[in-house]
């Protein structure tokens, strides 16, 4: 489970890339569109008006979007409500080495199951 979730976390962070390129292209295909097209003084305050519009979507989602969705500084973004003690049920063993504390394998499963 946790190799799926860390491929996730590779995948989400190189999709994301893609989608900001993908869509700084775009912007600049506007731009670039309402440069060419329109008579001078409007391509001027299209593509000023445009620039401005980027600059203060991009300060919103930096320091207002982003404070609401990141992880806490005590949590670590590896999830581990896995663990039971010191079991790991997905590689099935104790991750220190030693038996489980005050129970069998048996109670382990049964704590992993509730």
């Amino acid at each position: 489970m946790s190799r799926a979730i860390n491929g996730m976390y590779e995948e989400r962070k190189w999709v994301l890339r893609i989608f900001y390129c993908g869509l700084s292209c775009t912007i600049s295909a506007v731009g670039s569109l309402a440069w060419a097209k329109l008579r001078e003084y409007v391509s001027v305050y299209c593509v000023a008006v445009l620039f401005c519009f980027c600059v203060g979507t991009v300060l919103y989602v930096r320091f207002s979007v982003r404070e609401h969705f990141k992880f806490p500084a005590e949590n670590s973004r590896r999830p581990n409500e896995f663990l039971v003690g010191d079991y790991n049920p997905e590689f099935s063993r104790v991750a220190s080495g030693a038996a489980v504390k005050g129970g069998s394998s048996g109670d382990v499963q049964l704590k992993v199951l509730k």
